[in-house]
């Protein structure tokens, strides 16, 4: 199933730094569903879903696994508490 947001290019061919092609090997590798993400800022937070991945650090185009997802939260609640 596919349910793009954002035209996805393959890097090699478009100079983007998006790939298809990574996600569908990645899946080919995996057989686990696959999710692009990029870092936003806190003040556009809202207009993206978050992805948990539990602290662990991700790569350009390597899968990392998955806790949890929350759809456009508010960005109070996505600060930390002080």
């Amino acid at each position: 199933m596919l349910l793009p947001d954002v035209l996805v290019l393959d890097q090699e061919l478009h100079d983007q730094n998006y790939s298809f092609g990574a996600m569908t090997d990645a899946w080919n590798e995996t057989g686990i569903g696959q999710v692009m993400v990029e870092r936003v800022g806190l003040d556009a937070i809202e207009n993206y879903g978050v992805a948990d991945v539990d602290g662990e650090a991700s790569k350009p185009f390597k899968s990392v696994p998955r806790k949890g997802l929350v759809e456009k939260p508010s960005p109070e609640g996505m600060r930390p508490p002080i």
